[in-house]
């Protein structure tokens, strides 16, 4: 049995959630850690969607591929929307996002490469190999990663604007 495929996703994983070293800017929690509390409940000029609802379907999205990918595929999303009684924090929503990437990564972690294709379904009901499902989450962390950066930036007139009629 080997695992470096598994390995190598594990890295990835982590990697595009949460700074291993000091030169992963862009993953998740990096691109969470420059919004202010006030900013995390706010949505960009002109847009609908706030950070925090950004940072909850990220942990969300974890939950739901983690139960119907490895577990008994009962959650649904009302379920996940109803954990929270109000407007959570920046940091319980982070705790919330924290936990829901260890609960991901601890299904992906005792696999071996062998296990890397072998198909499971999907929250929608689609069959894909477990090599897809683990790059969907690396994907949809580094997608949301920038879509909160850009919405920081706008919130903070931080945005830079090259031109190029120069």
């Amino acid at each position: 049995m080997t695992r470096a495929g598994v390995d190598q996703l594990l890295y990835m994983l982590d990697r595009a959630f949460a700074p291993i070293d000091d030169d992963v800017e862009h993953s998740l929690l990096h691109n969470l850690e420059a919004v202010t509390e006030d900013d995390f409940l706010r949505a960009a000029p002109n847009g609908n969607r706030t950070i925090v609802q950004i940072t909850w379907h990220a942990a969300a999205a974890k939950l739901m591929y983690a139960n119907h990918c490895f577990g008994d595929g009962t959650l649904t999303w009302d379920e996940l929307f109803n954990h929270w009684e109000g407007k959570p924090s920046k940091t319980e929503m982070i705790d919330w996002l924290r936990e829901a990437h260890a609960e991901f990564r601890g299904l992906i972690e005792p696999l071996d490469d062998g296990a890397l294709t072998v198909e499971r379904k999907a929250p929608w009901g689609a069959m894909h190999e477990t090599r897809w499902i683990v790059a969907q989450i690396i994907e949809h962390d580094v997608y949301h990663a920038g879509e909160i950066n850009l919405i920081r930036a706008l919130l903070q007139d931080t945005d830079s604007r090259p031109t190029f009629d120069e």
